[in-house]
């Protein structure tokens, strides 16, 4: 996805609750408690979306999502989705190779 080697982009759409989720995970091995600290220190001061980091399996990834109650779901909505996942990903990505 973008320009970060082997990462896979994953769409999830919940029709049920007029939701879809943009997940964007990253192929990184990395020292659990040092990945703990800058994840919550990053996603502290995040205005939208969060990184999720499960340890068994490893697995770091970025979610953002939007709603779309009472309105029709538009490329344009998915594209901006999509676009504000990636700049935050691309942007803290080189604080993650330094962990």
């Amino acid at each position: 996805t973008s320009e970060i080697p082997n990462s896979v982009g994953l769409v999830e759409v919940k029709e049920r609750f007029q939701q879809v989720v943009f997940y964007v995970n990253l192929p990184f091995n990395l020292n659990p408690d040092k990945l703990h600290k800058l994840v919550n220190q990053i996603n502290f001061g995040l205005p939208m979306g969060n990184f999720e980091y499960l340890e068994n399996p490893p697995n770091l990834r970025f979610k953002t999502s939007i709603e779309y109650h009472n309105m029709e779901l538009t490329y344009t909505m998915l594209q901006n989705l999509y676009q504000s996942n990636l700049a935050v990903v691309n942007n803290y990505y080189e604080q993650f190779i330094e962990v």
